[in-house]
Formats: structure tokens, sequence, C-alpha cells
């Protein structure tokens, strides 16, 4: 970062961060230091270094994994990405060998967790209650069939959600979290957002850990409220 900014003369607002597997604990650490980034695109990355590093050990010498992890290499992606405030996506690879906690399953996938706990964290007054957060947490593990059924349930106006985001974003201009948003709302329009809000920060792509990521998946992140 010193560099692109000393050197290279970069203004830190035009600066996106890409990181993909273990680089997303220094791009997260990056942008808790450097918070006025324009945003961080995540591919591929864990919540917590922990269960991956206990899965690969023998079983017996779980507590001394624990113990050197926690004491040593205590990288937790989840700690870091609660202090940044700025826009940021996370790549999930649905048949990710390494994040998939259960080999095939992307409901076990790394990345579920950092939504389980960024959401609530960032909207609040969206994900107030068990029953939201159900909801929130069926749709982020579900399969594309699945998921689509549920959205078309919940998100059928989406263009209304748009404008609500919009009309949010110009009356609250400075990017701050937690947030306000859907303080007022009715219990459909927060199940609606539960789901709607997902999407705005995963995508899904169809491969496995070393894939490279198509220049499509690429993107400029932004504010979604």
């Amino acid at each position: 970062m010193r560099y692109a900014i000393e050197k290279l003369s970069f203004p830190v607002n035009n600066i996106v961060i890409f990181a993909w597997s273990i680089g997303g604990y220094a791009a997260n650490w990056a942008a808790v230091n450097y918070p006025n980034i324009r945003g961080l695109v995540l591919d591929a990355i864990f919540d917590d270094v922990l269960p991956l590093a206990q899965r690969r050990m023998p079983r017996f010498i779980s507590k001394l994994v624990e113990k050197t992890i926690r004491n040593y290499l205590n990288l937790n992606n989840i700690q870091l990405i609660k202090r940044y405030n700025g826009p940021f996506y996370l790549v999930r690879r649905t048949f990710d060998e390494m994040m998939n906690i259960i080999p095939g399953k992307v409901s076990t996938n790394c990345a579920n967790e950092i939504l389980f706990s960024i959401l609530p964290c960032r909207y609040p007054f969206i994900y107030n209650d068990d029953q939201i957060l159900t909801l929130m947490k069926r749709y982020i593990c579900f399969n594309k069939l699945k998921k689509r059924n549920l959205f078309d349930r919940y998100c059928s106006d989406t263009d209304a959600l748009k404008r609500q985001c919009e009309r949010y974003r110009i009356e609250h201009p400075i990017l701050s979290y937690p947030c306000n948003f859907g303080k007022t709302f009715s219990i459909n329009e927060r199940q609606s957002f539960a789901i709607y809000l997902v999407d705005q920060y995963l995508v899904d792509f169809d491969s496995q850990h070393c894939t490279p990521l198509p220049a499509t998946l690429f993107c400029l992140p932004t504010r979604c409220v």
C-alpha cells in the first residue's frame, strides 16, 4: 500500500484490493489500516483459519493446533471485516475443496460464516430476530434453484428495493456501520432485504479453489446501503 501511494502516487480512494485465499487476511488488514480505499474483492477466503488447520491435522493434536493458531497465527477475517466500513464483495467457489468444510457442500463454505456475522453487524435493524436470521442463512446455503425460488418469493420488485437503498444513501452520504437502515421497516420489508442484501455481497463461481477467476467477476465494489 505504501508503495502504491508514495511511489506510484495512487490516490487511496482509487485503490481496490483483490485477494485470494489466505491473502484475504492481508487485504482485510490493509483495508482496516487504509479505510478510504475504493473497496475489497475477496475471493475464496476463510472466516477463521483454525477450522481449516484442524481439518488437515491429526485429530489427536487438535488442542495443540488450536493453541498454536490462537497464540501465533490467529488469522480471523471476520474480526477485521467488522472493523472496515467500506464496500466489499465475496467470491464463493461452490466446488472449493479447501473452503468447503464438507467437500462438495457449498452450505459449509467458509464465506457463509463471514456473511452470517457481517450482515447482522452492518444492518442490525434488518437482521434483528431469529426468523430473519434463519431466512438469511437458508438463502445463503441453498443451491441455485432453491435460491432462485426464495428470491422470487421475497424480492419480486427489485426496482423498489434499489430505490429504497438509493434513498438511504442520499440521506446518509457518510458511510458508517452499523447503520440504521431498516429501522422503520415492516416484517415483509425486512424479509425482502434480508435476501436482497446477500446478493450485494456474495457472488458464486462454480469452480474449485485454484481455478483462475474470469474477468467478468472483477467488478468495482460499490456501496449497497
